[in-house]
């Protein structure tokens, strides 16, 4: 599905670098440190999203879906991690809006069996976040049963949030070298992601991928993550996301930054959709 709410306001074209460069605010990222994409998780367990931040890096707001994942995936991430030792420095539960997926609270109790075998295999902490935009009655409600995790409240009133590009490709601005990717904070700072098709390196590919590339190149388990193939997702993904401008810098915007490839595909998949609802 496409939002086809969209109106001209609320879309910027980008088709110059100097339209998003701002001072880079986060320092540049040594590739050495992406290897930490394979000790930290992201469980984006829902793309369902109460809110349609235009910008958002799940591409919930330009592509509403209610895909989440299934329970399967998540008992087999708990017992693969468990079987092979797996020390995850954190986990992440995110989407979409978490708190919108139908078996939520069993989510919980699975992280929870990680976080029993980890403190008595490892006899350290493990930081677990629970992210919410806390919108509505039902994020409100399970923020009343969440056990004791790290609450990453982003408290959002509605969708007019500045996000990062997303939508804007380094290939469109001449920014994208495949033999010399630059990693961005996503790989190191949160980590490999799960989402109901499987394994990525970081949230932004997965989403890519679901979207717009659709070549499902999700890795189905946890035993055949490799960093080699994990890399071989980001030379196919990092090309079309605009995180991957982070070593420049980018401002933040809450209207819709497009680049020629995502106008393109936007405007051929409403057409489609267009001609689909009214025929």
């Amino acid at each position: 599905m496409i939002n086809m709410d969209l109106k001209p306001a609320e879309i910027v074209e980008i088709n110059d670098l100097e339209q998003i460069h701002e001072a880079n605010k986060n320092g540049i990222v040594n590739p050495s440190r992406t290897i930490r994409m394979l000790n930290r998780i992201v469980l984006d367990i829902t793309y369902e999203c109460t809110l349609k931040c235009l910008n958002c890096n799940r591409l919930c707001g330009v592509f509403p879906r209610k895909n989440e994942i299934d329970m399967a995936s998540i008992i087999n991430f708990v017992d693969h991690s468990i079987e092979m030792e797996k020390k995850w420095f954190h986990i992440y539960i995110a989407g979409g809006e978490p708190s919108l997926h139908s078996r939520i609270l069993r989510i919980f109790k699975e992280v929870q069996r990680y976080i029993e075998y980890h403190k008595k295999r490892f006899k350290t902490n493990l930081i677990i976040k629970y992210f919410t935009n806390n919108h509505s009655p039902r994020s409100r409600q399970v923020l009343k049963e969440l056990p004791d995790f790290i609450i990453n409240n982003s408290n959002k009133k509605d969708a007019n949030t500045p996000f990062k590009p997303i939508c804007v490709a380094p290939l469109d601005l001449g920014y994208y070298d495949d033999e010399n990717l630059k990693p961005c904070q996503e790989l190191y700072q949160c980590g490999m992601t799960l989402n109901y098709k499987g394994y990525y390196p970081c949230a932004p590919a997965a989403a890519i991928d679901d979207v717009f590339i659709k070549k499902d190149m999700a890795i189905k388990t946890l035993k055949e993550v490799t960093f080699e193939r994990m890399a071989e997702i980001l030379h196919r993904t990092c090309r079309y996301c605009g995180h991957y401008f982070e070593p420049v810098g980018y401002k933040r915007n809450p209207k819709l930054m497009l680049s020629g490839t995502w106008k393109n595909y936007l405007e051929k998949t409403y057409r489609m959709k267009k001609t689909k609802r009214g025929s």
